[in-house]
C-alpha cells in the first residue's frame, strides 16, 4: 500500500509541472492501491490457503 501510494504522488506531481502522462497509469496506480487495501482489510495474500 506504501510504495502504491507513493507511485500516486509521483505520478500526480509530474502532472502538476505539465509533463505529458498517459492516462492509463493513474488508473493502474489507483487499481494497485485499491487492491492493497482490499487485502489488508482482509489480512490475506491474494493466494489461496493450502
Amino acid at each position: 500500500w506504501l510504495i502504491a501510494n507513493e507511485i500516486i504522488s509521483i505520478l500526480e506531481n509530474i502532472k502538476d509541472i505539465g509533463a505529458p502522462l498517459p492516462p492509463f497509469l493513474m488508473r493502474l496506480a489507483e487499481n494497485v492501491k485499491s487492491q492493497a487495501e482490499k487485502r489488508a482489510d482482509t489480512g490475506t495474500s491474494g493466494k489461496e490457503e493450502e
